[in-house]
């Protein structure tokens, strides 16, 4: 889908689909006050036109119908003069009330009076156009909209604010300033560089790459932010993994029994911890494999732990633990894991054998019965999700698949820039790996563009933003 960017004049609902107490309706272009003027009705009886930008007024919008005005209606109304409007154009909002039947009957005289029906992403997309923010900042609206938690709120927060265009704009600066150093050579041949001079542009090189590779790194927090982690609780068959599922939710989300194999499937639930969400999976056990059912169940468990983010690795401390435990933890070395020895409340002559054995992670007791060791066990993956969320280099996060493949060619050529400083290459090569290092960081912030990145970008957005 190809986004029209031409200048003529759209409109949509900007709010969510459904029933609610105030619906609105955006309009931007050249032609948004006339449209308004045709719709709106004020008390007071001025204009929208003629009234000062920003400011609330209060009326009806009408349909006409041969000269017969009709009221669709009561509404504020607002207008916003470009260029100091969200998209740098023209925009009037209407807010009405949030039926489907008002907002649709709204839209369409908006479009028979000459807006067409906005494509997703349009309105963002005229505000990156019209110089309003960059792209990083245009992709961090989107994801500001999907932020479901404090964690993903806040990274949203300072993407929109600017701080990775920032950072990108300071290691671009740069490189322009190194190429500039190197085309002087390439421009007066009389000006040849000096046996040190190719060192330091070197180094210079692999300084910057250096910084970059340091953005490329906090693509996994930010990924953390934005989409959650994955806990999965493991283990053998009965040893309390559902009912430390259950009370980790505080609610009866799985079936539990005191018979062996009572899950035969993953179950899957979210909840918010340390601002970010987590989603817990409950597994069938591990070492359960005496028919094709259960065969299949513990096919699908090990999917489900190489998948996860952390394992939660359950095990029954009221008996010594069991070699088929010991080997399942020890094939998740490398991973992130916690070992969880269950059934605290109760006499656990296994609990000492399996801190002594069960080593290369942390361990708690806990009991899915009293809730004894939730709170411990809560507070350690939260100490482990800040430990990935934590990120010192500016508040700058690559946020998006697409800034980290931009970052990681841009990355990858200083490096060939500097392989060619230190093997005594000609200059030329220097400059050329520079330049597509350098374009490269301009496509991310949005200084280069094509239609195809705007569109890869801004048909992601819903209609109306």
């Amino acid at each position: 889908m190809k986004i029209d960017s031409s200048g003529d004049t759209i409109a949509a609902i900007a709010t969510a689909v459904g029933r609610g107490g105030i619906g609105v309706i955006r309009v931007s272009g050249p032609g948004t006050y006339g449209i308004a003027d045709g719709l709106f009705e004020s008390r007071s009886g001025i204009r929208l036109s003629g009234a000062s930008p920003m400011k609330a007024l209060f009326g009806r919008v009408v349909r006409r119908r041969n000269d017969i005005p009709e009221t669709l209606d009561e509404v504020l109304c607002i207008g916003f003069r470009a260029p100091r409007s969200y998209t740098g154009e023209d925009v009037v909002e209407f807010f009405c009330h949030g039926g489907r039947r008002v907002l649709t009957n709204i839209l369409e005289e908006c479009y028979r009076l000459g807006a067409r029906a906005a494509n997703p992403g349009e309105f963002t997309q005229r505000a990156f156009l019209n110089g309003k923010m960059d792209l990083p900042q245009a992709e961090a609206v989107l994801d500001l909209i999907k932020a479901d938690t404090e964690g993903a709120f806040r990274a949203a927060r300072r993407h929109l604010e600017g701080k990775l265009s920032a950072a990108i704009r300071r290691e671009r600066d740069r490189i322009a300033e190194l190429l500039s150093r190197i085309e002087a050579v390439l421009d007066f041949p009389e000006e040849r560089l000096d046996g040190e001079v190719p060192q330091r542009l070197g180094d210079e090189c692999r300084d910057i790459a250096a910084r970059i590779e340091t953005l490329v790194a906090s693509s996994r927090s930010a990924r953390i932010l934005k989409e959650g982690l994955s806990v999965v609780f493991a283990g053998a068959p009965n040893v309390g993994k559902s009912s430390l599922f259950n009370a980790f939710l505080g609610c009866d989300r799985v079936l539990v029994s005191d018979l062996p194999g009572t899950t035969r499937d993953s179950v899957e639930a979210a909840i918010e911890l340390g601002g970010i969400e987590l989603r817990l999976w409950d597994t069938a056990g591990l070492c359960e494999d005496t028919g094709l059912l259960e065969a299949e169940s513990v096919r699908r468990s090990r999917r489900m732990i190489e998948e996860g983010d952390l394992i939660l690795f359950v095990i029954d401390g009221t008996r010594p633990p069991q070699p088929a435990e010991e080997e399942a933890w020890k094939s998740l070395e490398g991973r992130e894991r916690i070992l969880v020895i269950n059934k605290s409340d109760l006499e656990c002559p296994g609990a000492e054998a399996a801190r002594n054995r069960f080593t290369g992670g942390p361990c708690v007791a806990a009991s899915a019965r009293t809730d004894g060791g939730l709170e411990e066990l809560k507070a350690m993956l939260e100490k482990q999700i800040a430990s990935w969320t934590r990120w010192p280099h500016e508040d700058a996060w690559v946020y998006t698949s697409r800034q980290k493949e931009l970052c990681q060619r841009s990355r990858e050529y200083l490096e060939k820039a500097s392989e060619a400083f230190r093997q005594g290459l000609s200059a030329e090569f220097a400059a050329s790996d520079l330049r597509i290092a350098m374009e490269a960081l301009g496509q991310l912030v949005g200084e280069v563009t094509t239609e195809d990145i705007l569109d890869l970008v801004f048909s992601r957005f819903c209609i109306g933003k």
